[in-house]
């Protein structure tokens, strides 16, 4: 791994462009007038020496595809990503790698479906500070080193979920030149944690939080669980230093948030914006910490991720970098029902069936927008059937290299171009899920199949739904349509046995 000194300054760098504060005494029309000149001289620059687009990639955890606005979430405020929307390509039928954390980032980083990779669910490894999750393997081609090879610098900001510090599966052994956030996923649930790793160094945090094992005596203050340092506060302070220190190479910005994943931590001045605009029931803190205010708390979370996500907009329009730069925002799996969130009353699923850990639509259709000056028509809307292991072959179009020769993916660059009819189709897509007694899925065409407790029974019946007039997922037409079963059963054998054999069938 690359090193990088964090600067004096950065704190205070950072602090200005999280308050938003302007401190500079002079006219608006003269800061207006400085800043399109540094801007215009930037972009020139940036042209001359960076003819690859940057690629910025945020990722959700456990966001609905309902849960923004322009996907139709009437409750939390998101106008930062509704405006990505509105600059850029809004996908109604993209689909998450897995249906929960580790498997997602693995078929995005591999280029594979969950049939084929090498990290099918989350599964815990090592004790302590070793602790992480089943790890890549050691030779892997990941997005990582493709972008590498053609000359990109690659950070990842957030949470890694895909290997522990000693393990092969270390960001550093896999494609990235920085890594700041969480190796492991059970680390990532709590927000003050006691450390983290910033620019690849493990750092003590001003924190002592607790979010597991609390206890029958635990409070039930949701100010208890409240530190002094929020991680992904963190991580925006990183990755917009990142961001500042790559202007004269192509840069891939790899940026998995831990929102808005339980436990239910929002910063207090995001929980003021809430409080007080929903019917509460206080969350008693069963498995993650308690909260008065749960409802206020998930909302105060989402739209602090959004203000994130402004902030980084921003940060590449001041650099010039913005017309160089595409910026792809989706979630790793459907919404969450833990840890207190109430997913019905905001309609997380957007009337989709199913949540986090399911096969149905609830727990794998995930929001996707792709903002691309110049390239990405604004204000669009495709319909094209899409998952996140299309992304290393849509990658690799994007900067002219080659994806993994075993990927699974289709490009989709050109649907982002506008160029429908050259467009690939997939024959279908398969996910497969270990957890709840094992769990298929196959979408062909308009059509999905749901095959359950796949452990107990490799031939259960299928589920069939046809999700052109049933996107709900409803109306079992297995019986009436023994052909188009057949065709899907078929397709659920498109996988090979995993080292890992409790996550086999």
């Amino acid at each position: 791994m690359k090193a990088i000194l964090l600067p004096a300054s950065l704190g205070l760098y950072a602090l200005g462009l999280l308050s938003g504060c302007v401190q500079q005494q002079v006219s608006d029309n003269t800061v207006k007038a400085a800043q399109a000149a540094s801007q215009q001289v930037n972009q020139q620059v940036n042209q001359q020496v960076n003819d690859k687009p940057n690629i910025v990639y945020i990722l959700a955890d456990d966001l609905g595809y309902g849960e923004v606005g322009v996907y139709g979430q009437m409750l939390i405020n998101t106008p930062n990503i509704d405006q990505l929307a509105v600059d850029g390509l809004r996908f109604t039928q993209h689909y998450s790698g897995s249906t929960v954390c580790a498997p997602t980032r693995s078929t995005i980083l591999e280029g594979k479906h969950t049939g084929y990779t090498t990290v099918r669910g989350n599964w815990k490894t090592g004790k302590g500070r070793e602790q992480g999750n089943y790890p890549l393997a050691a030779g892997t081609r990941t997005i990582g080193h493709m972008l590498q090879e053609q000359g990109y610098v690659t950070g990842i900001f957030g949470k890694w979920g895909l290997g522990g510090k000693s393990s092969s599966g270390h960001p550093a052994k896999q494609g990235f030149d920085y890594f700041s956030g969480y190796l492991d996923h059970k680390h990532a649930h709590n927000y003050y944690p006691d450390y983290i790793y910033r620019y690849g160094k493990e750092v003590e945090l001003d924190n002592n939080v607790k979010v597991h094992n609390l206890g029958e005596n635990r409070s039930y203050d949701y100010k208890t669980y409240v530190g002094k340092q929020y991680v992904p506060d963190l991580m925006l302070e990183d990755a917009l230093h990142f961001i500042n220190s790559q202007q004269k190479q192509p840069f891939f910005l790899y940026y998995p948030l831990t929102i808005p994943h339980v436990a239910l931590q929002a910063t207090e001045a995001s929980l003021q914006e809430y409080i007080g605009k929903f019917e509460e029931v206080p969350y008693r803190g069963k498995s993650y910490t308690p909260h008065q205010y749960p409802r206020a708390a998930h909302a105060a979370m989402v739209t602090h991720m959004d203000k994130h996500i402004g902030k980084i907009m921003t940060e590449l329009e001041r650099l010039g970098l913005d017309e160089n730069t595409i910026v792809m925002f989706s979630s790793d799996n459907g919404a969450s029902i833990e840890g207190g969130y109430d997913d019905k009353f905001f309609n997380a699923s957007a009337g989709l069936r199913g949540n986090k850990r399911d096969l149905y639509e609830g727990g794998i259709r995930a929001p996707f927008i792709v903002k691309w000056p110049g390239k990405v028509q604004k204000n669009t809307v495709s319909d094209h059937v899409s998952a996140q292991w299309d992304l290393m072959a849509t990658f690799a179009d994007i900067i002219g290299t080659k994806a993994n020769a075993d990927t699974n993916g289709i490009s989709f660059l050109p649907t982002l171009l506008g160029q429908q009819a050259k467009q690939q189709q997939h024959a279908h897509l398969y996910w497969e899920f270990w957890e709840q007694g094992g769990k298929q899925a196959v979408r062909m065409g308009d059509w999905k199949g749901v095959r359950l407790n796949t452990k107990s029974n490799a031939n259960a019946p299928i589920e069939l739904y046809n999700l052109a007039v049933d996107p709900s997922e409803k109306n079992d037409l297995a019986k009436q349509n023994p052909k188009i079963v057949a065709k899907i059963k078929l397709a659920m054998q498109d996988r090979a046995s995993s080292e890992k054999t409790s996550w086999n069938f």
